[in-house]
């Protein structure tokens, strides 16, 4: 990587993006000499941004992210020399329909989350960078993959808290996605540190959240922050492991005590 490209990405704060950026430019140059379509694994928001720092830099290939929905928040770069037409994204991502095969009561009163779904699929052995996004439905999920493990993951006997999953393939423009696996929390907070924002969006006490975060197991906007007192914006995407995710819808001004009103939306 030279120096003007270096420059354009700005500083690589953790391992995980340098060696995602090396890779990257490795790919660029091979379909650049080879004129063949090169493709990444699914990479988060923070990743993508990255990534167009990086490829606009290269007039000679063209690129897209596709995660299988409009909406997706996890996709693939798929990277093209710049003659070369993309006939279907299908041919690198596809969204399988997984349904519980059982009664509607059974399927209810399992309580299957988004993290249950997640750790099913992982449970077959498949790398976390192979799958896109999950949406929970009423009986089942739709997630998007990568094209190469389709076969692989419809051979597999796939129970999610001991419901069986049925699996086919849907047609991407069939599926509207929909936040079904989240509530709306209004609440006050003194600040918007994170720590404060974090215990108010996660319903735990700042103290308890206070180790995690210096640990480095929160991120803001898919970005690692291990400060106490980083402060967040509007729009803002704290995540944290084995908590989920949350959302700072809007910010309200305050209170007549002088605490800051908060919109926030809790994916779990």
């Amino acid at each position: 990587m030279n120096k003007e490209e270096r420059l354009s990405l700005g500083p690589l704060t953790t391992e995980e993006e340098k060696h995602y950026m090396a890779r990257l430019l490795d790919k660029v140059h091979i379909a650049e000499r080879t004129r063949r379509i090169q493709t990444t694994d699914f990479i988060d928001p923070h990743l993508q941004q990255l990534s167009n720092r990086l490829i606009i830099n290269y007039p000679e290939v063209n690129f897209i992210f596709d995660g299988g929905s409009i909406n997706s928040e996890r996709k693939r770069l798929i990277i093209c020399p710049q003659f070369c037409e993309l006939a279907s994204n299908e041919e690198y991502v596809a969204l399988l329909d997984c349904e519980g095969n059982c009664p509607p009561q059974k399927y209810i009163a399992a309580k299957i989350t988004h993290r249950d779904f997640l750790g099913t699929f992982l449970g077959t052995g498949i790398r976390r960078e192979k799958l896109g996004d999950i949406w929970p439905l009423e009986k089942g999920c739709v997630i998007a993959v990568a094209r190469e493990i389709t076969d692989y993951l419809g051979q597999q006997p796939l129970k999610v808290k001991g419901v069986p999953l049925q699996i086919k393939e849907i047609e991407p423009g069939s599926f509207q996605t929909e936040d079904k696996d989240s509530k709306i929390i209004e609440t006050t907070v003194s600040s918007v540190r994170l720590d404060a924002v974090a215990a108010a969006g996660f319903a735990t006490s700042r103290s308890k959240l206070t180790r995690e975060i210096l640990a480095g197991r929160f991120k803001v906007n898919w970005q690692e922050i291990a400060r106490l007192d980083y402060q967040l914006n509007e729009g803002d995407v704290i995540s944290c492991r084995g908590r989920g995710r949350v959302v700072i819808e809007s910010i309200h001004g305050q209170t007549k005590k002088g605490r800051i009103k908060l919109s926030l939306k809790r994916l779990n």
